[in-house]
């Protein structure tokens, strides 16, 4: 049964925002924009770049990004973005791989395996009013919940601050420790998760956070081809045959 608090905050958050993939370089210029402000000037963990306001490293053109967008007026306050692996030479070059014991991954399928990562929500950005810092959280989640299941992804890692691994699963959203903590610009915990685990334990545990998560992720499922003109309100624009190929598409934009 959903908590008819919920729904409405869900509903306010389903009019008022939109998660889309930056599948252009304006969009991505606009992630690397907020990253600068949320990691370098907010939280100050990262430094502050020399001649230019953007927060961009060397795995940004192998990756897919997401932007949590305003609808009122076109603002982003949020983005994120999966990395996926690409195996060889027994490394899956993905970003945790510069913190971890090499080995931390073998246990993980080798291919089908993403890294979230750069998980940004701006506190400039955000104003009165707006939903709790739980929905917009979910909201990225689930931009890269079905941005995953299109590029046939089926297992996340991350390294992530603790406090963030709790706040997820205050919407029902689970991690599972993949070693000891490492220092990452502070400590953060390497974890894992199954995507199909993640929805199920998510139904389960949150059905009033996952029916919003259920409702914008099943034709994804269903149809991952559907061309982006199609899809209902709501939902991520992504075109999966681009974003197979990440790092061409961006030497071609």
């Amino acid at each position: 049964m959903i908590n008819i608090d919920t729904s409405d905050a869900l509903a306010t958050l389903l009019s008022d925002y939109e998660v889309e993939v930056a599948e252009t370089g304006t969009q991505r210029q606009e992630a690397y924009r907020l990253r600068y402000q949320v990691f370098c000037l907010e939280r100050g963990i990262l430094p502050v770049p020399q001649g230019h306001q953007a927060e961009i490293d060397a795995y940004d053109a192998q990756a897919w990004h997401i932007l949590l967008r305003r609808r009122r007026d076109g603002r982003a306050i949020g983005t994120a973005r999966v990395v996926p692996a690409r195996p060889g030479r027994g490394r899956r070059d993905l970003p945790l791989e510069k913190y971890c014991n090499s080995g931390i991954l073998h246990a993980l399928p080798e291919f089908g395996l993403g890294e979230i990562s750069r998980f940004a929500l701006s506190i400039e950005r955000r104003q009165a009013g707006a939903p709790g810092d739980s929905l917009l959280r979910l909201a990225l989640m689930q931009g890269v919940l079905q941005l995953s299941l299109e590029c046939g992804l089926t297992d996340w890692c991350a390294l992530m601050e603790p406090r963030l691994i709790r706040l997820m699963q205050t919407t029902g959203v689970r991690f599972t420790a993949l070693g000891p903590l490492v220092d990452a610009c502070g400590l953060r915990q390497p974890c894992t998760a199954r995507i199909s685990n993640v929805l199920d334990m998510g139904q389960a545990e949150r059905p009033d956070y996952f029916h919003y998560v259920a409702q914008t992720t099943r034709d994804a499922l269903a149809s991952p081809a559907e061309p982006a003109a199609e899809r209902a309100p709501g939902r991520v624009s992504v075109t999966p045959a681009r974003l197979r190929q990440p790092d061409e598409d961006r030497r071609a934009a």
